[in-house]
């Protein structure tokens, strides 16, 4: 299963909001979403201030994405919100030497 790296703003309102609501309860709702989804949520972490009010960690088939971020872009709450898939070092590594064989139109 693919990882993603998933990294959201809240808009002022829906800031305001999740105070209210509680921090807990966001990761609670989130974590059924993705099992849903089927896949799972690794790390869930707010941050204090800067581009990103809340990052995350996640695995899910390949074939939820689209899903996802329909969800996402249709719940009206973020500011700014990306999903990044992500890779270890291992599949960078043989991605690389795959790719060392391609030689370019005209080279």
């Amino acid at each position: 299963m693919a990882k993603y790296l998933v990294g959201v703003k809240y808009t002022p309102e829906a800031a305001k909001a999740v105070t209210q609501e509680g921090y807990s309860s966001r990761q609670a709702v989130n974590e059924k979403l993705f099992e849903a989804l089927g896949g799972r949520i690794e790390q869930f972490l707010w941050t204090a201030g800067g581009d990103l009010d809340l990052v995350g960690l996640a695995e899910l088939p390949a074939s939820a994405i689209p899903t996802l971020k329909a969800i996402v872009d249709g719940a009206g709450t973020f500011a700014y919100a990306r999903i990044v898939e992500v890779f270890d070092s291992a599949t960078m590594d043989a991605a690389a030497a795959a790719g060392s064989n391609y030689r370019p139109v005209g080279q």
